[in-house]
C-alpha cells in the first residue's frame, strides 16, 4: 500500500465525528486521512478517494459542516478526528509529490497501467 511506503500505518475504518464518514475511510491512528466513494452502474464501478494532504483543516471542516447544515442535516463534525499527510510526514516534506509517487508505485505494482485514451 502507498501509505506503507511513506512509513504510515493506515486502516479502513469509520471515524466517528468526521465529515463524509464511511466504512472505507482510511485512518491513521484512528484519524481520517482519506475518504472513499463508489458508484455502481451495472457491472461498472466509478471509485474515487480524497486524500487530505496539506489543506487548512479548520476551513475544510467548517465548510463541510456549513454545507451539511444548509442541506438540513444536524450532524456535527470534529476537526481533531481528521489528519493531513503533512501532519504525519517530516516538516518541510513535499507531501504532494511524495503522495503521488507512492500512489503511482502502489498502483503500478498492483498491475494497473496508465490510462491512455
Amino acid at each position: 500500500m502507498a501509505f506503507d511506503a511513506l512509513g504510515l500505518e493506515a486502516e479502513a475504518a469509520p471515524v466517528r465525528g468526521c465529515f463524509c464518514d464511511g466504512d472505507f475511510n482510511l485512518a491513521v491512528s484512528s484519524r481520517k486521512i482519506v475518504g472513499t466513494a463508489q458508484r455502481w452502474r451495472g457491472s461498472t464501478c466509478l471509485i474515487h478517494a480524497l486524500l487530505l494532504t496539506d489543506i487548512d483543516l479548520d476551513q475544510c471542516v467548517a465548510a463541510v459542516a456549513q454545507f451539511s447544515q444548509e442541506l438540513g442535516h444536524d450532524t456535527s463534525f470534529q476537526r481533531d478526528v481528521h489528519c493531513r499527510l503533512s501532519d504525519l510526514l517530516p516538516p518541510g516534506s513535499d507531501t504532494t509529490s511524495m503522495a503521488v509517487n507512492a500512489l503511482w508505485d502502489a498502483i503500478s505494482a498492483a498491475g494497473f497501467a496508465a490510462y491512455t485514451p
